[in-house]
């Protein structure tokens, strides 16, 4: 095809202007394969951690437990799946801003501080179940190894995820330098 027939076929599109909503639409990424992965291990997750509320005070002596250790497994499993959920809507849409720069700026800003939130949420719902699980138990011999091997998984396990959010957040310092 040469230019010519390129401009003519280019001419004679019928092009109808599209308004706010339609455009809205089309810069929605909620069926990116990617979100998909994230809605599904949230939904995984939250299932889990809310059939583990509804289980743990029978199911894991929660009577037995000290009333803080309850109350913080609580309040840590509840801020965990909130995070999960913030965090999800955070990153389903990047778009917001007047241009694409304007747009990625003000993603990674969201995206820094929904690392630096979930992270500590992270560490708040381990401990908390750790605190739980291990308030009734006398910690003497194997015990304690048992439980310094479990919070040195737990450490690698939050470097390992940190290490995630800060190449994520490396790849969008990246494109931002590239509008400049």
């Amino acid at each position: 095809m040469d230019l010519q027939n390129l401009k003519t076929n280019w001419n004679t599109i019928n092009y109808t202007p599209k308004n706010d909503e339609e455009l809205e639409k089309m810069t929605t990424i909620k069926n990116h394969p990617v979100l998909k992965k994230i809605k599904t291990k949230l939904m995984i997750e939250t299932l889990a951690i809310c059939f583990f509320l509804v289980v743990y005070y029978s199911g894991f002596d929660g009577a037995e437990k000290p009333i803080y250790a309850n109350i913080l497994l609580i309040i840590g499993a509840t801020a965990y799946i909130l995070n999960g959920i913030l965090s999800f809507q955070a990153i389903q849409k990047p778009i917001r801003g007047e241009n694409l720069k304007e747009s990625i700026n003000s993603y990674f800003k969201r995206i820094k501080n929904v690392s630096i939130i979930s992270l500590g949420v992270t560490i708040l719902y381990t401990c908390s179940l750790i605190l739980f699980f291990g308030s009734t138990i006398n910690f003497n011999g194997e015990k304690k190894w048992i439980l310094i091997f479990g919070i040195i998984v737990l450490i690698q396990a939050f470097f390992w995820s940190s290490r995630i959010w800060k190449s994520w957040l490396e790849k969008l310092k990246t494109q931002i330098g590239n509008f400049k």
